[in-house]
């Protein structure tokens, strides 16, 4: 499934701040207007649109943490009415794609909720590997970029 991703702007901003997730998965991720508010003041992180063609179906954030210089995904989200289509799956690989043209990129970090079965699942079929680390409450997983994706 081919999606894009597209920086947010004045003209879709909006659209991006009104995707939705289940009542059931809030826990797992911030809101979207939180997270551009994030990368409006962090510019570190880049906020990102993905759209199947014209239509607008999630949000992902990336970026290089600034203490630690580490390449992290720090969000990830599928808004409800296009969730169980595989466009979690296709935004993270064209995410990483995007990140492993970095040269400066030798390995991804990503972490997840212990309860989030979904995401833990997708990341690990990824290629990602839990470190063991626990930050925040959330479960560590890195991806060294030199190894190959899983097909």
């Amino acid at each position: 499934m081919p999606v894009t991703l597209r920086d947010i702007t004045r003209h879709n901003w909006r659209e991006c701040v009104n995707l939705t997730i289940r009542p059931d998965q809030q826990h797992f991720v911030e809101t979207n207007a939180v997270s551009m508010a994030q990368a409006r003041y962090e510019p570190e992180w880049i906020p990102l649109a993905v759209y199947d063609g014209a239509a607008m179906v999630g949000f992902v954030m990336y970026g290089i943490a600034l203490e630690d210089h580490q390449h992290w995904i720090l969000r990830v989200m599928v808004d409800t009415a296009h969730q169980g289509k595989g466009y979690g799956r296709a935004a993270m690989r064209e995410l990483l794609a995007r990140m492993r043209n970095d040269p400066a990129c030798d390995e991804i970090f990503i972490d997840f909720a212990p309860d989030n079965a979904v995401a833990e699942a997708l990341y690990l079929s990824l290629g990602f590997e839990k470190t063991g680390a626990i930050v925040k409450g959330e479960v560590v997983a890195r991806l060294s970029v030199r190894q190959r994706e899983p097909s």
